[in-house]
């Protein structure tokens, strides 16, 4: 790694092993992420998951920011909206938990008060339900963009009718049996997908439940001995920090796993033996992804036995358990990983915030149901 002016050495002489694997592998990870961190805000540049990344962006956000506004609301001595989420909570417990808060009032809270407010904050606004829904929009529109774009290839279409398109797709698995129900690798896909992004949204509640808890234990703990800044403006500045990492944890998950999905679904709709080539043409593109650009894959079983990493395809290939860093520690010293450690090509994306896509190439198109091609020609018609 270097600066604009010398490099940067870094000590890793006095870790473990395995600390070291995992020091170099966040670094080789963190090396592909974007230079500046307002580049992960920018518009997406494929117009089948545009749009959508950018409402699950909202929608995230949205969840989040009612978060910090409850807590800075009652932090100002303000009241708690009344909660009407049934779930894990029932809704008496969530109404007592309410109105002991709100009897006690902020002025008189002690610790176990301000985290349990955190707990129901986090649970009245990003309950089970709420997971539920929110991973469904993320995963099942976007699975099926890739399926759409596999469907209308070869047609000459607009920015606008692609991803008009995109948005009269289900955003929930109740719709998707109405609008091209997917079967065999499309359906694995789309489960699997859904499977994930529930996974990433209850992390993204549980960091920030975790977060907020640090922030207000460290904030009691000052105010307890007396620390001069321990004051209301700094602990509500903290948080002010705290939610703007939270804000782009939401959108690196709406933004990776959506073009994963898309990836995912249009690499399942293309035949065995077809053709594609990956994409990587995007002024954030790392090393790596820059490195695949224009490269042409088979599309093959992922039954297949023997497969070649760089010259084939499947759905599910990807990266999970290889590395980005091209050594690691073993007794002491830095040795070389062999290829089958190394990061390879991968079918959906190559890493966080990674927007590769795929075109077809060939003449071998995808296999698509044709009730599902009539339809999407019915609904471009409306467009």
């Amino acid at each position: 790694m270097t600066s604009a002016a010398k490099p940067l050495l870094i000590d890793i002489g006095p870790l473990s092993c395995g600390c070291t694997d995992h020091a170099l592998e966040n670094i080789y990870k963190a090396l592909s992420e974007p230079v500046s961190g307002d580049d992960i805000w920018a518009p997406h540049h494929d117009p089948y998951v545009r749009d959508h990344i950018e409402a699950v962006t909202a929608r995230g956000l949205s969840i989040l920011g009612a978060v910090l506004d409850d807590l800075l609301l009652f932090i100002s001595g303000g009241h708690l909206a009344k909660a009407g989420y049934p779930d894990r909570w029932t809704p008496e417990q969530l109404a007592a938990v309410r109105s002991q808060l709100e009897t006690k009032g902020s002025d008189h809270f002690d610790l176990a008060d301000w985290l349990l407010l955190v707990d129901w904050l986090i649970q009245r606004h990003l309950p089970p339900e709420t997971i539920i829904t929110e991973a469904e929009y993320l995963a099942v529109r976007s699975v099926f963009a890739g399926r759409i774009q596999a469907a209308m290839d070869g047609q000459s279409l607009s920015d606008a009718q692609k991803a008009g398109l995109v948005a009269m797709a289900p955003d929930s698995l109740t719709g998707v049996a109405t609008f091209g129900k997917p079967e065999g690798l499309e359906a694995a896909v789309l489960k699997f997908a859904n499977a994930r992004a529930a996974e990433y949204i209850t992390d993204i509640g549980e960091r920030a439940r975790h977060r907020i808890k640090s922030i207000i234990i460290s904030h009691e703990e000052g105010a307890a001995i007396g620390s001069p800044d321990a004051t209301v403006s700094k602990l509500q500045q903290q948080l002010f920090d705290e939610f703007s990492i939270l804000n782009r944890d939401w959108r690196r998950v709406a933004i990776t796993e959506a073009a994963r999905n898309a990836n995912e679904g249009f690499v399942a709709s293309m035949p065995t033996g077809g053709k594609v080539k990956r994409i990587e043409a995007y002024p954030t593109a790392c090393h790596f992804c820059k490195k695949i650009h224009g490269m042409v894959f088979n599309v093959v079983s992922p039954s297949k036995e023997n497969k070649d990493d760089w010259t084939e395809v499947w759905p599910g290939k990807d990266n999970h358990g290889r590395s980005a860093s091209p050594r690691k520690r073993v007794s002491n010293k830095l040795i070389e990983r062999t290829d089958a450690e190394m990061w390879r090509p991968a079918a959906g994306v190559q890493h966080p915030h990674c927007r590769g896509t795929w075109v077809r190439v060939g003449e071998v198109s995808a296999n698509v149901d044709p009730d599902f091609k009539q339809m999407l020609d019915e609904e471009l018609r409306n467009i």
